[in-house]
């Protein structure tokens, strides 16, 4: 008997295994992350976008998300690519903070190694006032507050102070409709 080596040992192994199964199409990588806009003020919101390398299977891909820095919530977490689509959208909510932040997301699709990442950078909410410079307690004074944040453009309200005689400090009460 001689011993099998190179191509019959080869023909040999392929004999015990049977025939070739089809092979399936592999599991889609993540292939981009998106956060729109990139940037927003604390407290605002932003919408962000996974996309896959090729259409979901049957059943979907999950993405998930890795360990988010403090002020930052996703939701869905994790978000599902659905049977044969390439996408899925999420939202990027954030919470707290008072100074300008970069804030990093990253994503993965498990088991395929390959994960993506994208920045959100966050801004505080500011504000400027207009008032008279000066009033009397008892009395009610009308001002101006212009904001920054959360809009694409300073919004500006009235507002109404109230000095209360009584408060010996002289803290204003400020009323916003």
């Amino acid at each position: 008997m001689r011993p099998l080596t190179g191509f019959r040992m080869l023909l040999v192994a392929a004999a015990l295994l049977g025939p070739a199964e089809t092979a399936s199409a592999q599991s889609p990588t993540l292939a981009s992350l998106t956060i729109s806009p990139s940037a927003v003020f604390w407290g605002g919101t932003a919408t962000g976008t996974v996309t896959l390398s090729g259409p979901a299977p049957s059943g979907g891909t999950t993405v998930s998300f890795l360990p988010l820095d403090p002020g930052v919530t996703i939701t869905p977490s994790p978000v599902v690519v659905q049977s044969g689509q390439t996408t899925a959208t999420f939202q990027v909510r954030t919470t707290g903070g008072s100074t300008f932040e970069r804030k990093t997301i990253e994503a993965i699709v498990s088991g395929t190694g390959v994960y993506q990442r994208a920045f959100l950078d966050l801004a505080p909410v500011t504000y400027t006032l207009s008032l008279p410079t000066r009033a009397v307690g008892g009395a009610t004074v009308t001002g101006t507050l212009t904001m920054w944040g959360n809009r694409p453009a300073p919004s500006t309200i009235t507002v109404t102070f109230f000095l209360d005689p009584q408060d010996i400090a002289g803290n204003p009460y400020l009323t916003v409709p």
